[in-house]
């Protein structure tokens, strides 16, 4: 069985703010790992990847599919881990803050009278690590799969990642 491994080292610069739906801090809480440090989640880092690649086939031979009318599936070949802050990183190695947001009311697009809500933001330069994990056992376009995530990871270089 045939894997490349890439080591994906993301630097953070601009708040985030992935929310774990709980509301024990703020109305919107950081999600936080087991040390209770902020990490990106590798579904939806695999997510932002697969919207990088721009031919179709490309993205189902990487991400796999579900053809909603026949049922038909095809697993992802590209696993991607959660990308964590550095073991040895704690709480005051990271700025946390929490901001201040309005609903917005659809139909005049003033704030909406009773929707101030507060969130949880990381603060910016928060070095983030990720593994993808590339399955090349047994096909017979495996070389294409290499070829195109090595011509994403190059993009990912030169572009960075940028999301919301």
């Amino acid at each position: 069985m045939k894997k490349t491994y890439y080591q994906c080292r993301f630097i953070q610069t601009a708040p985030l703010c992935i929310t774990n739906g709980e509301g024990e801090i703020s109305d919107l809480d950081l999600l936080l790992d087991r040390r209770g440090l902020p990490f990106l989640p590798g579904t939806a880092i695999a997510g932002l990847l697969r919207s990088m690649v721009r031919q179709e086939a490309d993205r189902e031979r990487l991400f796999g599919y579900i053809r909603e009318k026949t049922g038909e599936a095809v697993e992802s070949r590209v696993i991607v881990s959660d990308a964590c802050l550095p073991i040895g990183t704690s709480r005051n190695d990271i700025a946390i803050t929490e901001r201040d947001g309005v609903g917005i009311d659809p139909n005049t697009g003033a704030a909406k009278a009773g929707a101030k809500y507060d969130f949880q933001v990381v603060e910016t330069c928060v070095p983030y690590t990720a593994v993808l994990e590339l399955d090349q056992a047994g096909t017979d376009d495996s070389e294409k799969a290499a070829d195109t995530l090595a011509g994403l990871m190059t993009r990912l270089a030169s572009e960075g990642l940028s999301a919301g």
